[in-house]
């Protein structure tokens, strides 16, 4: 356990951000100076946007696969990346987590569609296919693990926004 030094808060040794005042921590429980995202309407950083641009093009894309007779898989995958973009929006440390899992899990499954194309002698349709399926969720999970996305993410919940004046 440690102490903030801001506003006294016992914390854990692994917590990021004080849960009481936001100040953001380093190893001891000590606060450090950081450009933190103080106020809820703070621009997203750059690569929030592309992540963000690019979930809505790919929900676009299930809605007219689905309209163009596509199964209810395509519609159901749509809810899905608009509830996660949402989740995105508002700061969700729970979103960000299960949006990481899902895109190991993509990665896992382009690795096995990489190889299964290549043992099958399919030429290299399908692994272009795998390695974007590989890179775009390698990009999500960078995206989500930088330190400026995250405080951005923070600064957009309940929490984020107590305390910031003392």
């Amino acid at each position: 356990m440690s102490r903030c030094k801001k506003c006294g808060t016992q914390t854990d040794t692994e917590v990021v951000f004080c849960p009481r005042c936001g100040a953001q921590m380093e190893a001891g429980g000590q606060p450090t100076e950081t450009k933190a995202f103080r106020h809820r309407n703070a621009p997203a950083p750059g690569k929030v946007k592309f992540l963000l641009g690019a979930m809505a093009a790919l929900a676009i894309l299930d809605v007219g696969f689905f309209a163009t007779g596509g199964g209810w898989t395509s519609l159901f995958f749509a809810a899905v990346k608009v509830a996660l973009i949402i989740g995105v929006l508002k700061g969700s440390e729970g979103v960000r987590i299960i949006v990481m899992g899902l895109a190991a899990l993509s990665m896992i499954y382009g690795i096995v569609l990489v190889i299964a194309a290549l043992s099958m002698g399919l030429g290299m349709r399908v692994p272009v296919f795998g390695i974007l399926s590989i890179a775009w969720p390698a990009y999500m999970i960078w995206c989500l693990r930088c330190r400026d996305v995250q405080e951005w993410m923070f600064s957009r919940t309940t929490a984020g926004q107590m305390d910031w004046d003392s």
